[in-house]
């Protein structure tokens, strides 16, 4: 029986929404703009990252929440791993979705900024920009635009 449900619980992951929050606790902050992320290691969903996460501030010197959520599919979870990230960690990430073509597993990497703000697991490229904006880079496209012309301008030296 007890096979029966790992098995389930393997085919069948489950995400984490508002509703599943019990209770989130307030405390004294222990440094101004201290916030919290959700934090895992190797979860096997959202579920079980968010409902195993310890309620715990984040290191002063981070920023952000960081998620990377690897998935076969739409949305067949495999693996969630959540963390509190600093500016620079976040910029060195390979941030949005890539497919690997030889496994077909996704893999969609989030910085995100805000008490709790990486709720939900990312599944598509959807947030993509605001993310980077979000982040740092004045924009997604201002970011790519700087790029095509640091590449023009190496042309024409």
């Amino acid at each position: 029986m007890k096979i029966i449900a790992v098995l389930l619980g393997i085919v069948f992951s489950r995400d984490f929404t508002e509703a599943d929050i019990v209770h989130i606790y307030k405390r004294v902050l222990p440094y101004a703009d201290a916030f919290r992320c959700f934090t895992c290691e190797n979860a096997v969903d959202n579920y079980e990252c968010n409902n195993h996460a310890p309620d715990i501030f984040c290191p002063a010197e981070t920023e952000f929440c960081f998620t990377e959520h690897v998935f076969s599919g739409e949305t067949d979870s495999i693996r969630v791993r959540k963390s509190c990230m600093t500016r620079n960690k976040c910029h060195q990430e390979q941030l949005g979705c890539h497919t690997d073509p030889i496994t077909g597993l996704t893999t969609c990497k989030e910085c995100c900024e805000g008490e709790i703000c990486n709720l939900a697991v990312p599944k598509s490229n959807e947030r993509f920009e605001e993310m980077l904006i979000e982040i740092g880079f004045n924009s997604a496209r201002n970011f790519f635009s700087t790029i095509v012309v640091f590449i023009t301008a190496l042309f024409l030296l």
